[in-house]
């Protein structure tokens, strides 16, 4: 099977068991913008290190394609799958953020983004994280997303993000 069927040119897609959506609901962008945000951080992945960030960055990484899995499948098979993201994967995100915050206290709030290749990188996906995070506030505000543990991981990320992206700005690790 190739990757053409032509079934979405006329501005349709299709949601795993699902009838046939317009590619400009949220629910579609919700999942581009947790799309774009795991490109980024595989972006960021390919030039992070130590090996210990890569394996913080793909965590996250499947977590963010657990939500986007969560946010594509039609409200009845979401009943029978129950939440792909649990409570132990947004108590971990929690940790590490105050595993981070506790090696690194960002002199500002506000940071000028560009101070080195990789911390620009790191900056570019806080940014997107930022907007898949109010895309899936959206989503949640109309009771399609029903996971308590969704939002604050997404919130969580975008932390994570900044807290990093001020550390190799500073050039402790690469």
């Amino acid at each position: 099977m190739g990757v053409r069927s032509g079934r979405g040119d006329k501005g349709f897609t299709d949601l795993l068991f699902q009838k046939r959506i317009s590619k400009d609901s949220a629910d579609i962008r919700a999942i581009g913008d947790l799309d774009e945000l795991n490109c980024y951080l595989g972006l960021v992945k390919s030039v992070l290190r130590p090996r210990k960030d890569k394996t913080t960055i793909e965590k996250i990484q499947r977590a963010v394609s657990a939500i986007a899995s969560e946010i594509a499948v039609g409200t009845e098979k979401k009943q029978k799958l129950g939440p792909l993201l649990k409570k132990e994967d947004a108590d971990w995100v929690k940790s590490v953020v105050y595993q981070l915050e506790g090696k690194v206290k960002p002199e500002s709030c506000f940071s000028l983004p560009g101070n080195g290749e990789l911390s620009a990188f790191l900056d570019i996906a806080r940014a997107v994280a930022r907007r898949a995070e109010r895309s899936v506030v959206g989503l949640s505000r109309k009771e399609k997303i029903k996971n308590d543990y969704i939002l604050p991981y997404l919130n969580c990320i975008s932390d994570i993000l900044f807290i990093m992206a001020r550390e190799k700005a500073r050039g402790k690790k690469k």
